[in-house]
């Protein structure tokens, strides 16, 4: 029986994506250490840089599971991966953490989520809570709103706007009704939030802005996973940078420490 390998590793090919480049491209996806920031307009190579830079990384011996790559859609992170197989072969993609935002934190928080109180599997000791969606969210902002008597006074999705604006900037309830709130508008939906999230927390759920903020929270608040996580991601790279909010960019950044290797393109 013949054994076909699955790390197709081709320096030739990587070779070649280098000499395609123009000399910025090729000194970013060359540069390896440190922190690199790519600027360029749409169509012109910034993808493309990042993953010939990834190939050329993996060709020089650096592990794929190091390696930490976020993108923003799963259409991006598809096109991604297939990009880099044809290169570097199937076994390094099977280790490279490379996904959305929201898909990196889940896998982050199912090891580590129960730091933050969430319910753990005791058997496979991963945290087993569920992600709400839209349609999720919106039946229990609906809930809260006769709770507090303001349907029909308030739209239910001025309250999806007002909470998903305070995750993506890192405003937990309490901060919002303390530092935020102005307007009576703003104080009615620091309250809607602190409810919001109260009534998450009792289901064992967490909505998309959770994955995000509470990964942060996670990696600023526990050295237990901070550590983990550091150790493991010694490069650390974004797609489509421009489109990054703060919680993005503070996950970004503890991510990259100590090592700061951090890689972004937008």
């Amino acid at each position: 029986m013949t054994t076909v390998p699955t790390n197709t590793l081709n320096p030739m090919e990587i070779a070649k994506m280098l000499n395609e480049l123009n000399p910025q491209q090729r000194e970013a996806a060359q540069t390896i250490y440190g922190p690199v920031l790519i600027l360029a307009g749409a169509g012109s190579g910034k993808t493309k840089s990042l993953i010939t830079r990834i190939a050329n990384m993996i060709s020089q011996g650096i592990q794929a599971k190091n390696i930490f790559c976020a993108t923003f859609t799963n259409k991006a992170a598809r096109e991604m991966k297939e990009r880099l197989e044809s290169v570097v072969g199937e076994e390094p993609m099977n280790h490279i953490w490379m996904g959305t935002f929201h898909s990196l934190c889940v896998r982050i928080l199912r090891k580590h989520g129960h730091l933050l109180g969430y319910e753990q599997d005791e058997t496979s000791k991963r945290c087993k809570f569920v992600i709400y969606d839209t349609g999720d969210v919106l039946q229990v902002i609906e809930r809260i709103y006769k709770q507090i008597n303001i349907t029909g006074k308030y739209k239910e999705g001025l309250a999806l706007h007002y909470i998903d604006n305070a995750k993506n900037n890192l405003w937990d309830p309490e901060y919002c009704a303390y530092n935020v709130a102005e307007s009576a508008s703003d104080q009615v939906m620091a309250q809607v939030y602190t409810r919001y999230q109260e009534q998450l927390r009792m289901m064992n759920a967490m909505d998309f802005g959770d994955l995000i903020m509470n990964t942060v929270i996670l990696l600023r608040d526990h050295a237990e996973a901070r550590d983990y996580w550091q150790e493991k991601f010694h490069f650390v790279m974004s797609d489509e940078y421009q489109d990054a909010n703060y919680a993005q960019f503070q996950l970004l950044l503890l991510l990259a420490a100590p090592h700061y290797n951090l890689f972004v393109v937008g």
